[in-house]
This record gives C-alpha cells, sequence and structure tokens, in this order.
C-alpha cells in the first residue's frame, strides 16, 4: 500500500473551496443591478404618410399596392373601399395598373361567350371575380335531390311576397363565404337582381335598380354586372352607392374611330362609374323593404370627381365631366362596354348642419396623371 503523498491540510482545503463554489451566490437576471439605458427614438410616429399595403405574387411575380379612399366612421358602418395596385392588371378609371376594390356579381367569361339564357342556367356566374356561384338544388324530405322527368336535378326555387319575383339560391363552389346568396328574377320583364345577406346579417343589394348594372345598351335583360347599390345592418346603419350612366358627354366625332359608335344622335357603348356613396344616415333603416332614405338623410358623402367639381371652395359642381383621351373598350360581355372617364380626385364630405356644426368637404385624395404618351396609356403619377 503506497503511502499518500498529499499535504496534510489538502484534503480539507479542497472540501473547502468545493463547499464554496456550491454556495457561493450567482447574480441572476432577476437579482442583478440594471443600469437604465437611453435609447434613440425610432421614426414614423405622429408625422406618417398615408396608410399602405404592398405585396409581390410568389407565384407569378406580380406587385400588388393598395390604398383606402378617405370615409369617416360611422357607428362602425362605412364602406372599406381600396383603391389597388397590380402590375398585372389592365387599364381602368385610374390610370394602368390600378383598380376600385367593388365588389360586385357577375358573368363568367373565361370559358367562352355568353349566351344570356337566364332560365336554362346558360351562364356562370361569378361573385368579386373570387369564386363560381352554383344554384342549390331542392331537395326530397329523405334527403335526396329531386329529379324532373328527364333525370335533371331540379332548381331550388321561390316566390318573392307579392308573387312578382323568382328567387334562386346560390352558393360558392368552394364555400368560404357562408352567405345567404339570392337571384331575383322579375316576372313581367326578366330584368335579374341579386341580394345577398353575409353571417353578419349585413344585407346588400346588387343592381336593384336600372342604375347599378352594366347591360346591354340595346335589350336591357342583357345585363353583364350587378355592383351594389344598397347595404344595411341589423342595427338601423345603411350605406348607398350612387352610379352615373355613361351619357357620351365630350364625344368628338371628328375622331375617325367614333363614326359606328352613333346610333343616329345616341352612343352605341355603356358604362356605369361610381358617383358618390353616402352613409351615416339619421333615420334608422328598420328592415328590407322599406323605403331607401332620401339623400339628405346621411351625414357623410364621399364622391369620386370625374372634373365635375372645382378644386376651390366651396368644391361645387360646376361642368361636365372629361372625356379621357385613351379611351378604351372591352367586348366581353358581348357589347361594347367603353370607358372614357379618369378620376381626378375623391372627396370626402361631411353634412352636419346644427348650430356650429360644418357641412362641407373635410378630406380630398387628388390623383396626378402622366398623359406624356399621347393617346396611348394614362399613368396614375402620385
Amino acid at each position: 500500500m503506497k503511502p499518500d503523498n498529499k499535504h496534510p491540510g489538502a484534503s480539507d482545503a479542497q472540501d473547502r473551496k468545493s463547499v464554496s463554489d456550491f454556495t457561493r451566490e450567482n447574480a441572476t437576471k432577476s437579482n442583478a443591478i440594471e443600469i437604465p439605458q437611453i435609447s434613440l427614438p425610432k421614426g414614423g410616429g405622429a408625422i406618417k404618410g398615408i396608410d399602405e399595403k404592398f405585396s409581390v405574387n410568389a407565384v407569378n411575380g406580380t406587385a400588388s399596392f393598395a390604398i383606402p379612399l378617405p370615409f369617416s366612421p360611422a357607428r362602425g358602418f362605412s364602406p372599406s373601399l381600396n383603391l389597388s395596385y397590380n402590375s398585372g392588371s389592365g387599364n381602368s378609371i385610374f390610370g394602368l395598373g390600378w383598380n376600385l376594390g367593388l365588389s360586385s356579381v357577375k358573368r363568367k367569361t373565361d370559358k367562352g361567350l355568353l349566351r344570356y339564357m337566364d332560365a336554362a342556367e346558360s351562364d356562370t356566374y361569378i361573385f368579386s371575380e373570387a369564386e363560381d356561384l352554383v344554384p342549390v338544388y331542392k331537395k326530397e324530405p329523405g334527403g335526396a335531390f329531386s329529379k324532373d322527368p328527364e333525370g335533371k336535378f331540379i332548381i331550388d326555387e321561390k316566390t318573392s311576397s307579392g308573387n312578382t319575383h323568382r328567387i334562386r339560391y346560390y352558393r360558392p363552389r368552394i364555400e368560404g363565404l357562408f352567405a345567404r346568396i339570392e337571384r331575383w328574377t322579375e316576372k313581367s320583364t326578366g330584368i335579374i337582381k341579386w341580394r345577398m345577406i353575409t353571417g353578419d346579417n349585413v344585407t346588400t343589394l346588387f343592381g336593384w335598380t336600372a342604375d347599378a348594372v352594366i347591360a346591354d345598351p340595346s335589350n336591357p335583360v342583357r345585363i353583364y354586372e350587378w355592383l351594389p347599390e344598397f347595404a344595411f345592418d341589423d342595427k338601423g346603419n345603411c350605406v348607398h352607392y350612387h352610379y352615373k350612366k355613361e351619357d357620351g358627354s365630350g364625344f368628338d366625332t371628328l375622331f375617325l374611330h367614333n363614326k359606328n359608335r352613333l346610333s343616329g344622335a345616341d352612343i352605341t357603348y355603356t358604362n356605369t362609374y361610381l358617383e358618390k356613396v353616402l352613409y351615416g344616415n339619421k333615420t334608422p333603416y328598420r328592415q328590407f323593404g322599406d323605403s331607401v332614405p332620401a339623400e339628405t338623410d346621411y351625414l357623410f358623402s364621399t364622391v369620386f370627381n370625374y372634373g365635375e367639381y372645382d378644386v376651390a371652395e366651396p368644391f361645387n359642381k360646376i361642368k361636365d365631366w372629361d372625356f379621357r383621351p385613351d379611351a378604351f373598350s372591352n367586348y366581353k360581355a358581348g357589347f361594347e362596354i367603353r370607358t372614357t372617364r379618369l378620376c381626378k380626385s375623391v372627396l370626402l364630405f361631411h353634412h352636419f348642419t346644427g348650430p356650429g356644426e360644418y357641412d362641407g368637404l373635410v378630406r380630398s385624395l387628388n390623383f396626378e396623371y402622366d398623359t406624356a404618351t399621347g393617346e396611348d396609356f394614362t399613368f396614375l403619377r402620385r
């Protein structure tokens, strides 16, 4: 057995060091003393530009950009419209690439020409260019779909109160909207309009009158697109969309390409432009079927200026709208839809007429266009 050559006190010292290591208090985040640090302020505080969103499509590489239009809060029920840019889009009332994010119901033209045989469901309807609408078929009490003697499924159809309209129900081909979509067909004329009720109990009427549709000038039954005209919720709030029809103002007959666009003194093309949006109604709108509030009953209005309004106070309408130099046409509907107007600004008005209150313009979103290319294209500059 080998002798232990360690110093007699070495083992005790090592043991004492070990105990000291285990009992030493280490500084932690909870008990450490931290010196306050002064950080520099970051930009983008109270002074900032207009809210906007920019994104790039990873599939096709197109860039998109959205700017909210001026609307005032109105009891939580005000329109939400954006001016959106997409590098893959065509021309519009805001120049090349820009579009107004306005929902609508239209006929699908990707798979062929339109036939306008609505009773036979010859055309496919599409909501806001997002998803096809398919009719709802009738079911038997046991849950099976009903069929006619020829073995075809029967579309579910009902009659409105008053026996004036036939109502068919539709759903998106891929469900995600969870809304009740109804197609109303007037029995006496065959003219179609749409009603949509969302899960939040918001009802929107599309193309309820001839002012809110894009239809064949020679046959008003051949409607290509239904635009939102009136919307209301279950709390008495409502929004009214006003449109302006193409009237040929500024039409120049000296241009050779305009020779075939006249039938007598009338133009042969058509289009429908959003003129103004009224919201913030004073009188509650109770239920579907009530009279629409008068224009003077709304506290807010957002107006689309196509050159009619004066740029100085009191910003009244002083002339007809301007005829754009790069007018363009679309024939997908089976008739000519020609865009001849250019939106110059979007104006927000308040209509408070009480003592000490203000009735006039409160905000304006103005647009400047680059027309240096002559009659080719118009580009939104800023």
